[in-house]
């Protein structure tokens, strides 16, 4: 009978620690679901709305902040993509177009657009900063960087009449997540009135869910984008979706 009890002892020690065993067990999965929900919940963040037109226009430069640029001199102009429509139409290079479309911002949700009115030229350049939805605006820095593998040479229409355009990409500065420079050179038009060829110099540049095209203009020469001026917008740019994002 001893031994009987003992084993019935056993069997229930046995059975009443596999039940406890269990029960923690199935506790503790309990548990790991609702961490693991807990943690997914928080990884799972909605992402954050595109910049509006009015937050880009925000984040330019105010008359005093460029001393380069004669006061009054930075005029801004906002819309979205469907606002963006060409006077003229599609150059003969469809990958050309492509170009052309992204630095301008045709499919961004909103666009900000400054002029600058230097005081050392006599041309003005721009700033043209176009926000997108999550994830997008890599997507159409990707679609710019293969329609620059493309692009060479192409013929439009302009305010000057027809031209022939030639591409050429030069290394990307480092700046932003990502970036792409490149010249577009517009041979003259009328050689004997002026011989100088067009050059403009486009700096393309990737922060978060923005791309900010800086542009400059000039007459037989390359003029850069102030190297200063792209820095200060860009990490204006990235702190802004940043607080966003917090």
């Amino acid at each position: 009978m001893r031994v009987l009890k003992r084993r019935q002892l056993w069997v229930a020690s046995a059975l009443a620690a596999s039940v406890a065993l269990l029960s923690g067990c199935s506790e503790q999965q309990s548990t790991d679901r609702k961490v693991g929900a807990s943690r997914a919940s928080g990884a799972a963040k909605p992402a954050p709305e595109p910049l509006t037109a009015a937050q880009l226009e925000a984040l330019t430069f105010k008359d005093g902040e460029v001393p380069q640029v004669y006061e009054g001199g930075m005029k801004v102009t906002t819309g979205t993509g469907e606002d963006v429509e060409s006077e003229f139409p599609p150059v003969s290079d469809p990958d050309c177009e492509e170009s052309i479309d992204i630095r301008y911002g045709h499919r961004a949700s909103a666009f900000a657009s400054q002029v600058f009115n230097w005081k050392n030229g006599i041309f003005a350049s721009s700033s043209t900063l176009s926000s997108y939805s999550d994830g997008l605006a890599q997507v159409e820095f990707d679609r710019l960087k293969r329609a620059l593998d493309s692009c060479d040479v192409y013929e439009g229409e302009g305010y000057a009449g027809y031209y022939q355009a030639r591409i050429q990409v030069k290394s990307a500065n480092g700046v932003g997540d990502e970036s792409v420079t490149f010249l577009e050179t517009i041979a003259p038009s009328d050689p004997d009135v002026d011989p100088r060829d067009r050059v403009e110099q486009f700096t393309v540049v990737r922060v978060g869910n923005v791309i900010a095209t800086f542009q400059r203009f000039d007459l037989g020469r390359t003029t850069p984008f102030p190297s200063e001026l792209i820095k200060k917008q860009t990490e204006r740019l990235r702190k802004a979706q940043d607080r966003r994002r917090e």
